[in-house]
Order: C-alpha cells, then sequence, then structure tokens
C-alpha cells in the first residue's frame, strides 16, 4: 500500500516543528540546575509564595520566601547534605505564615541527609523521610 503525499508531508512537517523533550535531570548533573519546592513534609506550600533552590558549583542558594538564604552541598551518591545556612533578615509574614515555612524548609535543608529523583521532582530526605519535593524549572546546562 502506497501512501499519498498528502497524507504523510503534513505529519513530516509536524515531526520537524515539534522540539524535543527536555532531558530528565540526573542527580550527576545537579550543578547549574534550578528547582521550585512544591511540598515541605508532604504539605503544598502557601499560595504565592516561592521558595527555590538552585546547584551552583560547590554552592547552594535561593529563596525560603521571605529571604535570600546560602549554603554549600555536598553529594555522594543517594546522600547529600548541606552546609551551614545563611540568610538575609528581612521579615515578611503576608500571606500569614510565611516565615513559620521559611524556617521549616530552612531546617529541612539542614537536615538533609539523603536525594532521590522521581521523574522531574528532586525529593529531599532526612533520615530516610521525605522532608522537601522541588520541581525542576531549569536542567542543568
Amino acid at each position: 500500500m502506497r501512501l499519498r503525499s498528502s497524507t504523510w508531508l503534513p505529519l513530516l512537517a509536524l515531526a520537524a516543528c515539534s522540539s524535543p523533550a527536555p532531558p530528565l535531570p540526573d542527580l550527576d548533573r545537579l550543578d547549574g540546575s534550578a528547582w521550585t519546592v512544591i511540598a515541605l513534609d508532604g504539605t503544598p506550600l502557601l499560595a504565592q509564595i516561592e521558595a527555590t533552590l538552585r546547584f551552583e558549583a560547590e554552592r547552594a542558594s535561593g529563596s525560603g520566601g521571605a529571604n535570600r538564604w546560602f549554603s554549600s552541598w555536598k553529594r555522594d551518591g543517594a546522600h547529600l547534605v548541606f552546609g551551614p545556612i545563611g540568610a538575609t533578615r528581612s521579615f515578611r509574614d503576608d500571606p500569614k505564615g510565611t516565615m513559620a515555612q521559611e524556617q521549616r524548609y530552612l531546617a529541612a535543608l539542614a537536615a538533609t541527609d539523603g536525594v532521590r529523583l522521581e521523574g522531574r521532582e528532586l525529593v529531599l530526605l532526612a533520615a530516610g523521610v521525605e522532608r522537601v519535593r522541588l520541581a525542576l524549572v531549569a536542567p542543568a546546562e
């Protein structure tokens, strides 16, 4: 059976125009990747509050929702730890609970001792328990 060009030409054009899916994140290539927190201890973040994590060389940084934070990081296999965490000191509690949520996030980072990937989500663990779930914003270059 022979297909007419009117049948396969549009399909060929569509295939040529579609872009490939971005690569899945890789634990061996966290350096340069950016993530946004979607849940802390299984609870979604407050509306309108963005907490983030970016890995750069041996430094990690991001937003806790009210303040910027920074730390060192080191990974060995499924073991991930952050060094002492520093943060700016502005106060923002709108919506109510922003500061408490930020403190929970920074405490979870400090307690992190493990990591795993689930598709495009990064899961930070403490003593084998999920503490922080993040969605990929930008993969490592």
